[in-house]
Formats: C-alpha cells, sequence, structure tokens
C-alpha cells in the first residue's frame, strides 16, 4: 500500500461510510485501489512468465480453435493440461503426455496410484505438483512407506 493510499484510507475511515467522502476522495481512493490492482496482476503476470520461460510448455497436440472450444465449454486452465496430455497420449508422444500431466494439479490418490505404478523418484522427476497429496498425507509422503501398499499385491 502506498502512503498515499495509507492516507486515504485513514481519513476515509474517520467518516461513517464510504458514502460522507467528498467526489475527490471517493476518485483518489479508487484510482489508488486499481493501481494496487493493477500492480498486482502485472506482478502475478511476470510472475507466470518467469515461470513458463523457466518450464515451457510441452508439445500441444491441441490446436489453439480445440482449447478455445474447451475455454468457451468451462474448462479451466488444470482441464486443458488433462486434455493435451491425452492428445499427446493419442499421438503416440509419451513424453509428452506425461509433461503435460505433471503440470496439471492431479488429486492426492491419483499421485499415491502414480507412486504405487512408477515409484516416488518417477514423480519426482517428471516434476508433478503433489501439492494436494502433501496435504493429505503430510509432507515427505514420498519417501515414507505406505502402509496401503503393504496390503496390495503388486
Amino acid at each position: 500500500m502506498t502512503e498515499k493510499t495509507l492516507s486515504i484510507a485513514l481519513d476515509s475511515a474517520m467518516f461513517d461510510s464510504i458514502e460522507q467522502l467528498t467526489e475527490g476522495q471517493k476518485t483518489g481512493l479508487l484510482k489508488e485501489i486499481h493501481k494496487l490492482v493493477q500492480d498486482y496482476l502485472d506482478r502475478q503476470q511476470r510472475l507466470k512468465n518467469l515461470k513458463d520461460a523457466e518450464n515451457p510448455l510441452p508439445k500441444s497436440y491441441l490446436t489453439d480453435a480445440e482449447r478455445e472450444r474447451l475455454r468457451a465449454g468451462g474448462l479451466t486452465e488444470n482441464g486443458i493440461y488433462l486434455e493435451e496430455s491425452g492428445a499427446a497420449d493419442r499421438a503416440g508422444d509419451d513424453e509428452a503426455g506425461w509433461a503435460w500431466l505433471a503440470r496439471a494439479r492431479l488429486p492426492a490418490s491419483a499421485l499415491r496410484f502414480l507412486r504405487w505404478e512408477f515409484g516416488s523418484d518417477f514423480i519426482k522427476e517428471k516434476g508433478f505438483d503433489t501439492t494436494l497429496a502433501d496435504k493429505e498425507f503430510g509432507q515427505g509422503w514420498l519417501d515414507r512407506i505406505d502402509p496401503l501398499f503393504e496390503q496390495i499385491p503388486h
């Protein structure tokens, strides 16, 4: 928060409601809020651009039109990653298929299955997002013995 925004906010706190602000105070406050929001969005975009530069997108097997149709249908970015993974798999590109799948935020149960099927190192090497599994199973779950695995023959 800038000093000016803080000053306006403190000044406005002395009023019972926003309606008691002068038009100039309202305009100034709205401009500062708009600037803060825009600065935040710009920072978020810069962070996304840095992340994308460090981790470029895998080869895409969906056309721009297909992706736009999926977005228009309400599919989230996570869903698009899953669709991309399926398209790469259908094209026979296992590496791109796994890379797209690793970008998605998979449920804990899906990551647990991948660990069962391919091992902990596979999940780490492919760079899967383990956030949800970390919350459900606790930090370090990939390296601990899973009692469920002890009960199921492999």
